[in-house]
């Protein structure tokens, strides 16, 4: 059993209710996606009713997951829906979840787990714990407190969370306990070379040119320390691209010899710019990322930035120099 004890209390509540409404944050990534799926179904299993609601909608690069057609949309609120609880997943707050959150205004109680670090505790119960590689490693375990069955599909789609979050197992918050839990869910039926071969290795034509356009307008700084790109809407229409399509380009960034900070830029559908860092961990690129008011992980953060992609890109470059100029003025001293 896990020893994260507020899981037990995350169980407690879930088998004193009946009727749920599931949700995560807005532009769903891998893990947000793949535990919203598992817990789902898990509650199902349960003999509970579960409703899925998401303010945008499920990337396709997530649609190989059992139950993503379920996911609905704040749209689809009627009078007649009601719920007993809520569940807000791998979310730093309830502004996160977009639209989602004029429903959960009217639910209690409010259940949260994440693993973000730096975020403060929202709703009535919480199961938040920064050591976590992943939410869905947080919903494997409280699994194991609700006594739910771990069928192929549920440990699909918590492969698929885990996998994403540590980078197909490549990233520093890789650790042993993340490991055994990916082995008990491929012993529970979740293949790991299609999770895998889905998330990282068939990539439509239109990312594969939008991805070049990114790289095409790479620059280091710091000395061959940061890289970074940025791309504008046009990029996007040109290509025929989708926004989830510019996942994975910062990975790539990060991943130029020499580069401890990876950039990427984009500009969004409303005029903001969506910056994403990543860092082999020095410097903690969510610190960075909160001086432009987001947030993240020590190795995996992103923001808002109110202009253009390019002033973004600048801002932010300027922001992780000095971060490294800081670091290196300590270790001096």
């Amino acid at each position: 059993m896990s020893s994260r004890r507020n899981l037990a209390d995350v169980a407690r509540v879930i088998k004193q209710h009946q009727s749920f409404l599931l949700t995560a944050h807005v532009r769903p990534d891998g893990d947000a996606i793949g535990s919203l799926l598992a817990l789902y179904w898990a509650l199902r299993g349960l003999g509970k009713r579960a409703t899925m609601v998401l303010h945008d909608e499920c990337p396709q690069a997530y649609r190989f997951l059992p139950g993503w057609a379920a996911i609905l949309s704040p749209d689809d609120a009627d009078d007649e829906w009601r719920f007993d609880a809520a569940v807000v997943l791998d979310c730093e707050g309830l502004e996160r979840t977009g639209a989602v959150a004029d429903l959960l205004a009217n639910i209690r109680p409010i259940i949260d787990i994440d693993h973000h670090a730096g975020r403060k505790a929202f709703g009535d119960v919480h199961a938040t714990y920064e050591d976590a590689a992943a939410t869905a490693e947080l919903i494997y375990e409280l699994l194991g407190h609700l006594a739910a069955p771990l069928t192929a599909d549920i440990a699909t789609c918590l492969l698929a969370g885990l996998m994403f979050d540590t980078g197909s197992f490549r990233y520093a918050n890789t650790t042993a306990r993340a490991l055994r839990t990916a082995a008990a869910l491929v012993e529970a039926g979740a293949r790991a070379d299609r999770v895998a071969s889905a998330l990282f290795a068939e990539e439509p034509f239109p990312k594969v040119v939008l991805r070049g356009i990114a790289l095409s307008r790479a620059r280091l700084a710091a000395g061959g320390r940061i890289c970074g790109s940025y791309l504008q809407r046009a990029d996007f229409a040109a290509t025929g691209a989708l926004d989830e399509h510019a996942e994975g380009i910062v990975e790539e960034l990060r991943g130029v010899g020499g580069v401890l900070v990876g950039i990427l830029s984009r500009e969004l559908p409303t005029g903001e710019a969506k910056l994403s860092f990543r860092s082999h961990g020095v410097p903690d690129v969510s610190q960075i990322a909160a001086q432009f008011g987001g947030g993240g992980h020590r190795e995996a953060a992103g923001s808002c930035f109110a202009g253009s992609a390019e002033e973004a890109l600048d801002a932010a470059m300027a922001a992780v120099e000095r971060a490294l100029a800081e670091a290196e003025e300590r270790q001096a001293k």
